[in-house]
């Protein structure tokens, strides 16, 4: 005998977001925010590699640690300054309510037409 159950699935407000930037992409300063975490990345891997060339004798990599370091913290000085920006912007503008009222009432219509 088979039995066939259809369950409903409640939809969390993490899955509801997760599902928007699957379809609608990153939201721009969100997307750039993590752009420069990437760089910063990035930066650390190449002083890394500018130390270990450094240590084994090539002085111009020594030099070229330092830039890399330079543009390392100029890069999360960038990322700082946008992160305060779009915080300060989003609780001015009460874009955190306004995105958990939407988020909530998505949810609701989502989870009672299942």
């Amino acid at each position: 005998m088979s039995i066939t159950a259809t369950a409903k699935k409640t939809i969390t407000r993490e899955e509801h977001i997760l599902g928007r930037i699957a379809i609608e992409g990153i939201p721009d300063p969100w997307q750039n925010f993590g752009e420069k975490l990437s760089l910063d990345g990035a930066l650390s891997t190449y002083i890394v590699r500018k130390i270990k060339e450094a240590r084994k004798g090539n002085h111009e990599a020594y030099n070229e640690a330092l830039t890399l370091f330079k543009d390392k913290i100029d890069n999360l000085k960038a990322a700082q300054v946008l992160l305060l920006t779009v915080l300060e912007e989003y609780d001015n503008k009460r874009f955190w309510q306004t995105l958990d009222n939407r988020s909530s009432s998505k949810l609701h219509y989502l989870n009672s037409n299942q």
